[in-house]
């Protein structure tokens, strides 16, 4: 509920490589922890400022893929759980069919269990021309790791989504057509 990182990038079919375009976090504005606003009432207006920050780069997309979330071990955790199957559930049935993968597909491109610095790592190394946000501390440029978690996922999302057999099947469809 707090960031949705979004990759936006391109297959060249000839040569089944990708280019990581364009990078966003999209993170909603906290609202006031006044005791007069209701948590529903919050949870309902981070879903919006998620959907507005989210819709402007689907409208183009001819292909949408998502890591869906699988459970949560709290109640507030369920809350973020029940707020991404909703938008996911949204954008499939507003634009285009989401091609689903799980965290478990996404970490796969790395390790069975990367950590979010593995996963920084990899998709960093494997996507250098995308737009990583940068720090200099102490004259050492340095990825910002709390906004290239969110996006790294969504590049190993890509990837994951390639391994699918409906991705795998949609693309060989696609080179059959252009030949």
């Amino acid at each position: 509920m707090s960031n949705w990182g979004l990759a936006i990038a391109y297959l060249y079919l000839d040569t089944d490589e990708i280019e990581v375009d364009e990078l966003h976090v999209i993170s909603p504005y906290k609202e006031s922890a006044a005791k007069s606003v209701r948590q529903n009432s919050k949870d309902i207006r981070i879903a919006e400022q998620l959907i507005e920050g989210i819709i402007p780069h689907l409208e183009d997309a001819d292909l949408i893929i998502a890591e869906v979330p699988v459970g949560s071990q709290s109640s507030r955790a369920m809350v973020s759980y029940a707020m991404c199957v909703t938008i996911i559930a949204a954008i499939n049935n507003s634009f285009l069919k989401v091609i689903e993968v799980t965290p478990k597909d996404v970490k796969l491109n790395v390790n069975n269990n990367a950590t979010k610095a593995e996963m920084i790592a990899w998709a960093s190394k494997k996507h250098p021309e995308a737009q990583w946000q940068y720090k200099t501390i102490k004259g050492k440029r340095s990825i910002v790791s709390s906004h290239a978690e969110h996006v790294a996922d969504a590049i190993g999302a890509l990837y994951a989504a390639l391994k699918t057999s409906e991705v795998k099947n949609l693309i060989n469809s696609i080179k059959r057509l252009t030949k």
